[in-house]
């Protein structure tokens, strides 16, 4: 029978944001591992352009082995409520016990995010998006991988409650494959409180997610 395990972690993150663009200079529209796992259900404005190039994330892969990982994104405000995002994750694998690197691009991200409603003081913020993982690069997935995810934003008086959902349809992917990274499925939520004039966010998130594989797990964070 096939098993099918969860692993829930929870991440206490701390960052300092510089609020270089207006959309950000409140705090909203927070992205996936900018700072926590679980993102914002609001987005950008419209017309307006978000570059994001932080944060820098270090794996151990194995003894002596770490994976260096830095995915710069571009965000644009197309229509009203709607943003599109291009990412271009990229990877280094530092083989110091092989005295060898190795570098390049995991693929090419994109992705179209619409929110649905305004947050009001009776409903929460609600967004829908649809996204794809393209081959290109040596740590990229060796084909393209589809996803949908559903997020939800709730402003409450000591700060704002976030919940995302994401699934991945196809077939399961081998462990060699560079795509198994990704998860089948993904959900989590967040918590964050924002010092505006100190220009610091603390937030913490619970995630659970399950590789793209028949029996593998991807823990959260």
């Amino acid at each position: 029978m096939r098993s099918l395990a969860l692993v829930l972690a929870a991440a206490l993150a701390t960052t300092l944001v510089t609020t270089t663009a207006q959309a950000q200079t409140d705090f909203y529209n927070t992205d996936r591992g900018r700072p926590l796992a679980v993102e914002d259900a609001t987005v950008i404005e419209r017309r307006a352009i978000e570059l994001q190039l932080i944060p820098l994330r270090i794996d151990r892969v194995a003894p002596g082995i770490n994976a260096w990982g830095i995915a710069p994104e571009l965000a644009f405000g197309i229509l009203p409520r709607t943003q599109l995002e291009f990412s271009i994750p990229l990877r280094m694998i530092d083989r110091a016990a092989l005295g060898g690197q190795t570098a390049g691009a995991a693929g090419v991200e994109v992705e179209v995010l619409h929110q649905l409603n305004t947050e009001t003081q009776r409903y929460p913020a609600f967004a829908l998006g649809a996204g794809v993982h393209l081959p290109a690069g040596p740590f990229a997935p060796a084909r393209t991988l589809a996803s949908v995810r559903a997020l939800a934003t709730r402003t409450l008086s000591i700060g704002r409650v976030h919940l995302n959902a994401s699934y991945t349809p196809g077939a399961a992917l081998t462990p060699a494959d560079n795509g198994a990274d990704d998860p089948r499925w993904s959900a989590g939520e967040a918590f964050d409180h924002t010092f505006p004039l100190q220009q610091l966010l603390v937030g913490v998130d619970l995630t659970a997610q399950e590789a793209l594989l028949d029996d593998g797990i991807v823990a959260g964070g």
